[in-house]
Protein backbone atom coordinates (compact mmCIF):
# COMPACT_ATOMS: atom_id res chain seq x y z
CA UNK A 1 0.00 0.00 0.00
CA UNK A 2 2.84 2.13 1.03
CA UNK A 3 5.06 1.43 -2.45
CA UNK A 4 1.56 1.90 -4.50
CA UNK A 5 0.70 5.19 -3.10
CA UNK A 6 4.53 6.45 -3.69
CA UNK A 7 4.30 5.64 -7.50
CA UNK A 8 1.21 7.28 -7.31
CA UNK A 9 2.81 10.33 -5.78
CA UNK A 10 6.17 10.32 -7.64
CA UNK A 11 4.68 8.49 -11.39
CA UNK A 12 8.46 9.48 -13.04
CA UNK A 13 10.51 7.87 -10.20
CA UNK A 14 8.54 4.92 -10.26
CA UNK A 15 9.75 4.90 -14.12
CA UNK A 16 13.34 4.14 -12.97
CA UNK A 17 12.59 1.33 -10.22
CA UNK A 18 9.86 -0.73 -12.12
CA UNK A 19 11.13 -3.36 -14.81
CA UNK A 20 11.38 -1.72 -18.44
CA UNK A 21 8.32 -4.11 -19.33
CA UNK A 22 5.98 -2.58 -17.28
CA UNK A 23 7.08 1.72 -17.70
CA UNK A 24 5.01 1.77 -20.51
CA UNK A 25 1.63 0.55 -18.46
CA UNK A 26 2.42 2.92 -15.63
CA UNK A 27 3.32 5.51 -18.09
CA UNK A 28 -0.07 5.50 -19.29
CA UNK A 29 -1.42 5.36 -15.64
CA UNK A 30 0.31 8.39 -15.09
CA UNK A 31 -0.63 10.53 -17.94
CA UNK A 32 -4.67 10.01 -16.81
CA UNK A 33 -3.78 10.93 -13.23
CA UNK A 34 -5.72 14.04 -12.04
CA UNK A 35 -4.80 15.78 -9.29
CA UNK A 36 -8.76 17.30 -8.86
CA UNK A 37 -9.70 13.26 -8.84
CA UNK A 38 -8.23 13.27 -4.97
CA UNK A 39 -11.18 14.58 -2.94
CA UNK A 40 -12.88 14.20 0.60
CA UNK A 41 -14.77 11.61 -0.83
CA UNK A 42 -11.89 9.37 -0.77
CA UNK A 43 -10.94 9.89 2.78
CA UNK A 44 -11.63 7.13 5.19
CA UNK A 45 -11.67 9.40 8.21
CA UNK A 46 -14.67 12.01 6.45
CA UNK A 47 -16.82 9.06 5.63
CA UNK A 48 -16.89 7.09 8.84
CA UNK A 49 -15.53 9.58 11.42
CA UNK A 50 -16.91 7.95 14.29
CA UNK A 51 -15.02 4.85 13.51
CA UNK A 52 -11.53 6.66 14.09
CA UNK A 53 -12.92 9.43 17.02
CA UNK A 54 -15.19 6.64 19.05
CA UNK A 55 -11.59 4.36 18.45
CA UNK A 56 -9.36 7.12 20.05
CA UNK A 57 -12.20 7.80 22.46
CA UNK A 58 -12.11 4.55 24.33
CA UNK A 59 -8.39 4.13 24.27
CA UNK A 60 -8.24 7.82 26.38
CA UNK A 61 -10.73 6.72 28.42
CA UNK A 62 -8.78 3.24 29.48
CA UNK A 63 -5.99 5.18 29.66
CA UNK A 64 -7.64 7.42 32.52
CA UNK A 65 -9.18 4.50 33.92
CA UNK A 66 -5.93 2.93 34.78
CA UNK A 67 -4.37 5.93 36.01
CA UNK A 68 -6.78 6.41 38.26
CA UNK A 69 -6.54 2.80 39.59
CA UNK A 70 -2.62 3.37 39.68
CA UNK A 71 -3.02 6.27 41.53
CA UNK A 72 -5.66 4.83 44.18
CA UNK A 73 -3.08 2.22 45.00
CA UNK A 74 -0.20 4.55 45.69
CA UNK A 75 -1.98 7.60 47.30
CA UNK A 76 -2.28 7.14 51.08
CA UNK A 77 -5.43 8.64 52.54
CA UNK A 78 -4.87 11.52 54.64
CA UNK A 79 -7.46 10.37 57.08
CA UNK A 80 -5.39 7.79 58.40
CA UNK A 81 -1.79 9.23 57.94
CA UNK A 82 -0.08 8.98 61.17
CA UNK A 83 2.34 11.64 62.51
CA UNK A 84 4.33 12.57 65.64
CA UNK A 85 5.55 15.40 67.57
CA UNK A 86 9.58 15.53 66.32
CA UNK A 87 10.63 16.25 70.11
CA UNK A 88 9.60 12.70 70.48
CA UNK A 89 11.61 11.64 67.75
CA UNK A 90 15.34 11.00 68.82
CA UNK A 91 18.05 13.15 68.20
CA UNK A 92 21.40 11.42 67.25
CA UNK A 93 23.06 14.50 65.94
CA UNK A 94 23.09 18.71 65.52
CA UNK A 95 21.65 18.34 62.22
CA UNK A 96 18.60 16.42 63.90
CA UNK A 97 18.37 18.69 66.65
CA UNK A 98 18.50 21.76 64.50
CA UNK A 99 15.49 20.33 62.49
CA UNK A 100 13.72 18.30 65.13
CA UNK A 101 13.91 21.76 67.50
CA UNK A 102 12.46 24.19 64.69
CA UNK A 103 9.88 22.03 63.64
CA UNK A 104 8.87 21.75 67.42
CA UNK A 105 8.95 25.81 67.72
CA UNK A 106 6.56 25.96 64.38
CA UNK A 107 4.92 23.24 65.60
CA UNK A 108 4.87 21.31 62.68
CA UNK A 109 4.71 17.73 63.10
CA UNK A 110 6.74 15.15 61.92
CA UNK A 111 6.21 11.79 59.74
CA UNK A 112 7.27 8.88 62.15
CA UNK A 113 10.86 6.82 61.79
CA UNK A 114 11.13 4.46 58.73
CA UNK A 115 10.34 0.52 58.68
CA UNK A 116 13.46 -1.67 58.51
CA UNK A 117 12.78 -1.78 55.07
CA UNK A 118 11.96 1.43 54.16
CA UNK A 119 15.22 2.42 55.99
CA UNK A 120 17.51 -0.06 54.50
CA UNK A 121 16.03 0.17 51.01
CA UNK A 122 16.73 4.67 51.25
CA UNK A 123 19.99 4.34 53.37
CA UNK A 124 21.50 1.78 50.51
CA UNK A 125 20.62 4.05 47.43
CA UNK A 126 22.10 6.94 49.10
CA UNK A 127 25.09 5.43 49.65
CA UNK A 128 25.71 2.93 47.23
CA UNK A 129 23.18 3.64 44.52
CA UNK A 130 21.81 0.58 44.26
CA UNK A 131 18.83 -1.50 45.91
CA UNK A 132 19.17 -4.18 48.14
CA UNK A 133 19.30 -7.64 47.30
CA UNK A 134 16.54 -10.36 48.61
CA UNK A 135 19.06 -11.69 50.80
CA UNK A 136 20.38 -9.38 52.47
CA UNK A 137 16.74 -7.72 53.31
CA UNK A 138 15.91 -11.07 54.79
CA UNK A 139 19.05 -10.74 57.21
CA UNK A 140 18.70 -7.39 57.83
CA UNK A 141 14.82 -7.75 59.08
CA UNK A 142 15.48 -10.74 60.98
CA UNK A 143 18.17 -9.40 63.04
CA UNK A 144 16.79 -8.61 66.35
CA UNK A 145 19.66 -5.76 67.41
CA UNK A 146 19.24 -2.79 68.56
CA UNK A 147 22.20 -1.46 66.86
CA UNK A 148 21.61 -2.99 63.06
CA UNK A 149 21.09 0.19 61.45
CA UNK A 150 24.32 1.84 62.16
CA UNK A 151 25.93 -1.25 61.57
CA UNK A 152 24.42 -1.16 58.71
CA UNK A 153 25.37 2.25 57.36
CA UNK A 154 29.32 1.71 58.38
CA UNK A 155 28.64 -2.07 56.02
CA UNK A 156 27.44 0.49 53.37
CA UNK A 157 30.70 2.96 53.95
CA UNK A 158 33.19 0.23 53.93
CA UNK A 159 31.50 -1.00 51.07
CA UNK A 160 33.17 -1.00 47.35
CA UNK A 161 29.58 -0.37 45.51
CA UNK A 162 29.82 3.13 48.08
CA UNK A 163 33.74 3.31 46.84
CA UNK A 164 32.46 3.35 42.79
CA UNK A 165 29.45 5.44 43.13
CA UNK A 166 31.04 8.27 44.79
CA UNK A 167 34.02 7.89 42.51
CA UNK A 168 31.77 8.83 39.71
CA UNK A 169 29.94 11.58 41.29
CA UNK A 170 33.20 13.31 42.51
CA UNK A 171 34.30 12.30 38.86
CA UNK A 172 30.88 14.39 37.57
CA UNK A 173 31.49 17.29 40.03
CA UNK A 174 35.08 18.19 38.78
CA UNK A 175 34.94 17.32 35.33
CA UNK A 176 36.97 14.23 34.60
CA UNK A 177 36.58 13.50 30.65
CA UNK A 178 39.33 11.91 28.35
CA UNK A 179 38.42 15.29 25.73
CA UNK A 180 36.79 18.67 26.69
CA UNK A 181 36.37 21.34 24.42
CA UNK A 182 39.46 23.13 25.90
CA UNK A 183 41.59 20.33 26.94
CA UNK A 184 42.40 16.56 25.35
CA UNK A 185 44.01 15.19 28.82
CA UNK A 186 43.92 11.76 26.44
CA UNK A 187 42.71 8.33 28.54
CA UNK A 188 45.60 8.51 30.69
CA UNK A 189 44.87 11.72 31.88
CA UNK A 190 41.43 10.73 32.80
CA UNK A 191 42.48 7.16 34.28
CA UNK A 192 44.76 8.85 36.28
CA UNK A 193 42.69 11.62 37.91
CA UNK A 194 39.99 8.47 38.26
CA UNK A 195 42.16 6.60 40.19
CA UNK A 196 43.56 9.54 42.15
CA UNK A 197 39.85 10.16 43.29
CA UNK A 198 38.62 5.92 44.04
CA UNK A 199 42.16 6.07 46.28
CA UNK A 200 41.23 9.25 47.95
CA UNK A 201 37.53 7.57 48.77
CA UNK A 202 39.00 4.37 49.68
CA UNK A 203 41.09 5.25 51.68
CA UNK A 204 38.91 8.23 53.92
CA UNK A 205 40.75 10.60 52.59
CA UNK A 206 39.36 13.85 53.65
CA UNK A 207 37.48 16.84 51.25
CA UNK A 208 39.44 19.22 52.55
CA UNK A 209 42.88 17.08 51.56
CA UNK A 210 41.39 16.40 48.18
CA UNK A 211 40.86 20.42 47.96
CA UNK A 212 44.52 21.04 49.20
CA UNK A 213 46.02 18.40 46.72
CA UNK A 214 44.06 19.43 43.42
CA UNK A 215 44.30 23.33 43.53
CA UNK A 216 48.02 23.09 44.36
CA UNK A 217 49.32 20.10 42.37
CA UNK A 218 51.81 20.08 39.43
CA UNK A 219 53.15 17.29 37.32
CA UNK A 220 52.36 15.29 34.22
CA UNK A 221 48.60 14.35 34.12
CA UNK A 222 49.33 10.78 33.06
CA UNK A 223 51.26 9.61 35.62
CA UNK A 224 49.37 6.97 37.31
CA UNK A 225 52.06 7.25 40.34
CA UNK A 226 51.00 11.06 41.26
CA UNK A 227 49.99 13.07 38.25
CA UNK A 228 45.86 12.47 38.76
CA UNK A 229 45.45 15.80 41.15
CA UNK A 230 47.13 17.28 38.33
CA UNK A 231 44.18 17.06 36.01
CA UNK A 232 42.35 19.47 37.83
CA UNK A 233 44.30 22.51 37.53
CA UNK A 234 44.91 21.35 33.59
CA UNK A 235 40.72 21.34 32.79
CA UNK A 236 40.90 25.03 33.67
CA UNK A 237 43.23 25.74 30.58
CA UNK A 238 41.27 28.53 28.62
CA UNK A 239 42.16 29.04 25.08
CA UNK A 240 41.70 32.22 22.79
CA UNK A 241 43.07 34.53 25.34
CA UNK A 242 45.61 35.72 27.78
CA UNK A 243 46.90 33.32 30.52
CA UNK A 244 44.87 35.18 33.38
CA UNK A 245 41.88 34.01 31.65
CA UNK A 246 43.12 30.73 32.75
CA UNK A 247 43.86 31.66 36.55
CA UNK A 248 40.14 33.27 36.20
CA UNK A 249 38.66 29.74 35.55
CA UNK A 250 40.64 28.33 37.99
CA UNK A 251 39.13 30.16 40.61
CA UNK A 252 35.98 30.12 39.43
CA UNK A 253 35.80 25.66 39.24
CA UNK A 254 37.98 25.58 42.55
CA UNK A 255 34.99 27.88 44.09
CA UNK A 256 32.20 26.15 42.52
CA UNK A 257 33.46 22.64 43.63
CA UNK A 258 34.97 22.76 47.10
CA UNK A 259 33.06 25.87 48.18
CA UNK A 260 29.66 25.67 46.54
CA UNK A 261 30.08 29.55 45.09
CA UNK A 262 28.34 29.99 41.70
CA UNK A 263 28.81 32.88 41.12
CA UNK A 264 32.33 33.36 40.73
CA UNK A 265 32.39 33.16 36.87
CA UNK A 266 30.55 36.56 36.79
CA UNK A 267 32.83 37.85 39.05
CA UNK A 268 35.29 37.69 37.46
CA UNK A 269 33.72 40.46 35.30
CA UNK A 270 31.76 42.16 37.38
CA UNK A 271 32.10 43.38 40.58
CA UNK A 272 29.24 42.19 43.03
CA UNK A 273 30.10 44.08 46.10
CA UNK A 274 27.42 44.58 48.69
CA UNK A 275 25.54 40.63 48.10
CA UNK A 276 25.63 37.97 45.62
CA UNK A 277 21.86 39.26 45.09
CA UNK A 278 23.02 41.66 42.81
CA UNK A 279 24.53 39.87 40.62
CA UNK A 280 21.57 38.06 39.92
CA UNK A 281 19.68 41.70 39.42
CA UNK A 282 22.30 42.03 37.18
CA UNK A 283 21.31 39.20 35.16
CA UNK A 284 18.25 39.68 34.77
CA UNK A 285 18.96 43.83 33.54
CA UNK A 286 21.04 42.48 30.75
CA UNK A 287 18.42 41.06 29.25
CA UNK A 288 18.35 43.42 26.26
CA UNK A 289 22.17 44.65 26.25
CA UNK A 290 21.12 47.16 23.73
CA UNK A 291 18.21 48.83 24.72
CA UNK A 292 19.74 48.84 28.30
CA UNK A 293 23.67 49.68 27.14
CA UNK A 294 23.46 53.20 29.22
CA UNK A 295 23.18 51.62 32.31
CA UNK A 296 26.42 50.15 32.64
CA UNK A 297 27.19 54.19 32.57
CA UNK A 298 24.57 55.88 34.12
CA UNK A 299 25.44 56.48 38.08
CA UNK A 300 24.94 59.17 39.44
CA UNK A 301 26.12 57.83 42.98
CA UNK A 302 28.91 54.94 43.19
CA UNK A 303 29.10 54.80 47.07
CA UNK A 304 28.39 51.33 48.50
CA UNK A 305 24.99 52.96 50.54
CA UNK A 306 23.30 53.72 46.82
CA UNK A 307 19.93 52.66 46.49
CA UNK A 308 20.97 53.52 42.48
CA UNK A 309 21.27 49.49 41.93
CA UNK A 310 21.65 49.79 38.45
CA UNK A 311 24.27 46.98 36.12
CA UNK A 312 26.81 50.25 36.46
CA UNK A 313 26.74 50.37 39.96
CA UNK A 314 27.33 46.68 40.53
CA UNK A 315 30.10 47.02 38.45
CA UNK A 316 31.49 50.29 39.82
CA UNK A 317 31.51 52.18 36.72
CA UNK A 318 30.91 55.92 36.36
CA UNK A 319 30.43 58.09 33.41
CA UNK A 320 30.47 61.74 34.68
CA UNK A 321 29.34 63.61 31.73
CA UNK A 322 26.80 61.11 30.95
CA UNK A 323 25.42 61.15 34.25
CA UNK A 324 25.56 65.16 33.72
CA UNK A 325 23.21 64.81 31.01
Amino acid sequence: MKRFSLFLASPFLALFLLPQGKTADLADAAADFRPESVSGANCSFTSKPEEFTQRELRVHRDLVARVKQLDSLGRPNAATLSVVAPNTLPQRNFIDQIIFNRMAAAKVQSAPLSTDEEFMRRVTLDLTGRIPSSTDIRAFLADTSTAKRDILIEQLLNSQEYVDKWTMWIGDLLGNVGSASNVQPGNGGRDSFYNYMRSAIGTGKSFRDVAYEMVSASGDTSDPDGGGPSNFIYHQQTPMGPVQDSYDTSLAKSANAFLGITYYDCLLCHNGRGHLDAISLWGSDYMDPHSNAQTFCINDDNSDASRNRTSAWINAWEDKDLTAR
